[in-house]
């Protein structure tokens, strides 16, 4: 079984396949053993873009060499497809994580995962709700 190319009308398969190295291209895909996943991911992820515009998936499916190596947590939901780091040119990553915790609110996508950094959002499909805020300002408090 292979993965076609678009997951959904506006999320092609190889998006969210994992690098190699920094700055290398998307081209591991996950072992289809994590293709459901994907495709799950995917599908909330359509919902999210269908209202705010084209989104940029900066990190899909990871391997676990290229897990560890942006320092991605050893459970990471990256390893299984189940996770997406994602930005939109219309919106910061709070302003993306309001919307998309009304669309969790709404019964429109599932309650997963979700980080929120400066320039981007942490998605997950995780069977439970999990919050943290991963941005600047977060981080100010903390000092």
């Amino acid at each position: 079984m292979s993965l076609p190319e678009f997951l959904t009308p506006n999320f092609k398969s190889e998006e969210f396949f994992s690098r190699r190295r920094e700055g290398g291209p998307k081209e591991v895909p996950p072992p289809t053993e994590f293709y459901k996943n994907l495709f799950r991911l995917a599908k909330n992820l359509q919902i999210i873009r269908n209202l705010v515009g084209p989104l940029t998936v900066n990190s899909g499916y990871r391997t676990p060499e290229w897990n560890k190596e942006v320092g991605g947590v050893p459970n990471s939901y990256h390893l299984t497809a189940q996770a997406a780091d994602i930005k939109s040119n219309k919106y910061t990553g709070p302003e993306l994580a309001s919307i998309i915790e009304k669309l969790i609110a709404d019964g429109k996508i599932q309650n997963g995962g979700l980080g929120t950094y400066d320039n981007f959002v942490h998605y997950d499909v995780r069977p439970f709700r999990a919050r943290w805020d991963g941005t600047i300002a977060q981080a100010k408090k903390k000092e």
